[in-house]
């Protein structure tokens, strides 16, 4: 018996049945487990950083530039950093409460740093500078409105850290819904 007699035989169609049920078995199973229910996660990741200005250290008494924030507060700046970081729910629940978290910015000492700044895509995002602790590092209270599943919607909230100080940013607590923290 040759292969194509084999092949259109019972033996082969058999084979061919079991081969298919078992590949599509097999694609059902990872499929279910790529699209499976994941509980919310918020992940904060740093997009871009840029300095967006520098004077060298002998010019600084000859040029003198004002930062004015959004309270209308003015800054002499000297350097001008600025952090581009996206805020996602990596879960496949959307979070609809609100979220809070607590970042806490460190790099040069908290007495150097004179102007910190957030600024949101998005007007309803909020945050608030926590009390000052006396250590080297600022906290800061972030409150998202909602965090949509970054998984379906494709959503994230960007936001912009300036500082005339370098800093590096972490989560202080972990994430929570509502008053969470």
């Amino acid at each position: 018996m040759n292969f194509w007699e084999w092949f259109l035989g019972d033996a082969g169609a058999a084979w061919i049945i079991g081969i298919l049920t078992l590949v599509i078995t097999v694609g059902g199973v990872i499929l279910a487990y790529i699209r499976r229910e994941k509980p919310p996660v918020v992940l904060i990741q740093e997009l871009e950083q840029q300095s967006m200005l520098s004077i060298h250290p002998s010019r600084k008494e000859k040029l003198q530039v004002l930062y004015k924030d959004q309270d209308g507060k003015e800054y002499v700046v000297q350097n001008l950093q600025q952090k581009e970081v996206a805020i996602y729910n990596l879960g496949s629940k959307d979070i609809l409460d609100p979220v809070q978290f607590v970042l806490e910015i460190s790099g040069s000492s908290g007495k150097d740093r004179s102007l910190f700044e957030i600024i949101f895509d998005d007007n309803d995002c909020k945050h608030k500078k926590q009390a000052d602790n006396h250590d080297d590092k600022l906290k800061t209270l972030i409150t998202l409105p909602y965090l949509n599943s970054f998984q379906k919607h494709g959503h994230f909230h960007r936001a912009y850290l300036l500082s005339d100080t370098n800093m590096d940013i972490t989560l202080e607590h972990g994430v929570g819904k509502g008053g969470g923290g």
